[in-house]
């Protein structure tokens, strides 16, 4: 076996890999845990392409190893030092990926959200949909920008229903946050935003992670980063979305 032919079949098992990838989380339909809605039949179309690519790979350069493989075994006699280690390197590869296919494909978590903390880069919205007075049409992400952008005042009397996933505040025992992540391209780039809710011993009926529906006031958050925080009337354990991230 050539180095030549070893470097081919560790780009063709890559590749398949992809695209089986791909294909898999499509049929899912869990792909849009890892770009954006927008991308996702684009991703199709382009694993579609590869694994058209990757069949006529392997179709032609066997015909021609097969026409012509009296080359290689000329120039070939006994296996070079780096024969084992490459080979190896193709199994590794081809191990790995079937592990990953293998395994269930998941969101980003609350850690991810901790690690690029919540609410730092909040994309904000049209000020027509804040001046509407519906609060049924604003998400974790409005609600989150109109803390950044409103003081206590505006907040009063107003109801919000929030649905996302359990992120413990790590500086407040008695708050966390309703999060969510805003996604622009893929999940590399999804940045977490999130509404702080107030809720003595909270970790013991809602664990970090779990998905909450939350309906409540805003009150003040004395101090706290926030001008406010939500003191729920209802909390709800609820599936996953289908649709976890936010556009």
């Amino acid at each position: 076996m050539s180095s030549r032919w070893r470097r081919w079949w560790s780009g063709l098992v890559l590749t398949t890999i992809a695209t089986i990838a791909v294909l898999m989380l499509a049929a899912r339909g869990k792909l849009e845990y890892y770009v954006h809605p927008r991308y996702v039949w684009f991703e199709i179309a382009l694993a579609a392409i590869a694994g058209v690519l990757a069949l006529a790979a392997l179709i032609a350069p066997a015909t021609r190893q097969r026409d012509h493989g009296h080359d290689d075994h000329s120039h070939d006699h006994g296996r070079p030092p780096g024969f084992i280690a490459q080979l190896g390197g193709v199994i590794m590869v081809a191990a790995l990926g079937a592990t990953l296919l293998a395994l269930p494909p998941a969101t980003l978590s609350s850690a991810t959200a901790q690690q690029r903390s919540i609410n730092s880069n909040i994309p904000l919205q049209d000020e027509v949909v804040f001046a509407s007075g519906d609060d049924s049409l604003l998400t974790i992400k409005d609600w989150a920008a109109l803390l950044r952008l409103q003081g206590t005042d505006f907040f009063l009397d107003r109801q919000p229903v929030l649905e996302g996933f359990v992120v413990a505040d790590p500086e407040r025992a008695d708050v966390f946050y309703v999060s969510r992540f805003v996604v622009t391209c893929c999940a590399v780039d999804a940045q977490p935003v999130g509404v702080p809710v107030r809720l003595p011993g909270w970790a013991g009926e809602y664990p970090v992670d779990s998905w909450v529906r939350v309906t409540g006031d805003f009150v003040p958050a004395d101090g706290a980063p926030e001008p406010v925080v939500v003191e729920p009337e209802s909390i709800e354990r609820i599936e996953q979305s289908d649709a976890p991230y936010l556009e």
